[in-house]
């Protein structure tokens, strides 16, 4: 199928040196903003060691998630022709978030293996190895960034995956109207922005394939695959505590007369791949 774009194969590529520089500079600060919340962030409801790296390690994400989130959709404000043509064209603006990015990941990915959280956290390492392996591509032919930043979309969804993730850790009850609320919207952002770009560089595949090398198709699918996977698992997996399990517990209480309240510690206990997979981007 042919699909008309806007021709921007014109513009001069971005020195890589910017790219390697950028993304070197942003895992130096998520480094460095480690070690300050480790020390200075940790709520006194967590004691233990495991659970002190988990809020410290998700609190970061939540940083990157919120920093990304914004600069990407700026991205497209500012710069609407990048959806013309999300495979040739770029600035530096566009192509800033995705070294910052790449710089984080590969922050995170050795945060995760220095602490010896890799099997807990495998559906991590695995989502981060795909992740760079594309990212780190595109940051060395200048190309295909704006197809990067709409992968970059689903920060905007991580922001409120996070943060309940984080209400959980510090012992917020299950009943509380902020935590309630942010559960409704964490789900519609997840179709609203995580699965929307993920659809999106899936029909972009077949859309352009002409337009990319078959190492490209070859590396491009295999990372997509690993995203509809993980993100597949993870839909389901809040569904399943979100909405399932509160249908289930209300109607428990109005078989039984009256209204069964869930512990406030509910969710802090949930297994190590659950937790993993709410990292996964």
């Amino acid at each position: 199928m042919k699909v008309e774009y806007e021709d921007y194969e014109h513009l001069s590529p971005i020195p890589r040196l910017y790219g390697y520089a950028g993304a070197t500079a942003a895992f130096l600060a998520f480094a460095c903003l480690h070690s300050v919340v480790r020390r200075f962030a940790i709520p006194a409801t967590i004691t233990d060691q495991s659970g002190k790296w988990k809020w410290k390690n998700i609190l970061v994400s939540w940083i990157h998630s919120v920093i990304v989130g914004g600069w990407v959709l700026s991205s497209f404000y500012y710069y609407p022709e990048v959806t013309q043509d999300l495979i040739a064209f770029h600035n530096l603006y566009c192509y800033g978030v995705v070294a910052f990015s790449t710089g984080y990941f590969v922050c995170d990915f050795i945060d995760i293996i220095t602490n010896s959280q890799e099997n807990a956290m495998w559906e991590v390492l695995l989502h981060h190895v795909a992740v760079l392996s594309i990212f780190i591509y595109n940051l060395t032919a200048c190309r295909y960034i704006g197809y990067t930043n709409v992968a970059l979309l689903v920060e905007v969804h991580s922001v409120s995956l996070h943060l309940r993730k984080m209400m959980q850790m510090a012992g917020v009850s299950f009943h509380n109207i902020i935590y309630r609320l942010n559960n409704i919207v964490n789900l519609i952002m997840f179709l609203g922005f995580r699965m929307l770009a993920i659809a999106w560089i899936s029909l972009g595949m077949v859309w352009y394939n002409k337009r990319m090398s078959t190492f490209y198709i070859f590396l491009l699918s295999s990372t997509m695959f690993v995203m509809w996977v993980i993100n597949l698992i993870l839909f389901w997996r809040l569904i399943k505590s979100d909405i399932l399990r509160n249908m289930r517990k209300h109607r428990s209480g109005v078989e039984n007369g009256k209204n069964t309240r869930p512990p406030v510690t509910h969710g802090i206990n949930d297994n190590n791949n659950k937790q993993s997979m709410q990292k996964a981007l």
